[in-house]
């Protein structure tokens, strides 16, 4: 799993069961996190990760998403085909995912 420091703060986060026979996890947190060894730095208020695991429980992916401001997951569910969907709220005008910058159009975007 993950460990955050004494400056940061996890949120409480959300898991579900898989169809391929490991789980997906969402939290929200500030500051940084350690996943597997890796530190992942918060860029704003509050980011969010997602965190695939396999049915071994390890590590297959995650993604940090966030920017300078409150960005929050809410939500976590898998198509049928296997694909992670996740929704939240977006208020950032540079938040960043999987290296990509998305662009805020508005207060609060979802």
């Amino acid at each position: 799993m993950f460990e955050n420091d004494s400056n940061s703060s996890i949120g409480e986060g959300y898991t579900i069961k898989t169809k391929d026979g490991g789980y997906a996890t969402i939290s929200n947190y500030k500051g940084s996190i350690e996943l597997e060894n890796e530190r992942i730095d918060s860029k704003g208020s509050i980011d969010s990760i997602v965190i695939k695991y396999d049915k071994n429980n390890s590590v297959e992916w995650y993604s940090s998403i966030g920017g300078s401001g409150l960005d929050e997951i809410y939500y976590i569910c898998e198509t049928e085909n296997g694909e992670i969907i996740v929704s939240g709220r977006n208020n950032s005008i540079d938040m960043i995912i999987d290296g990509e910058l998305i662009t805020n159009y508005g207060n609060e975007d979802v």
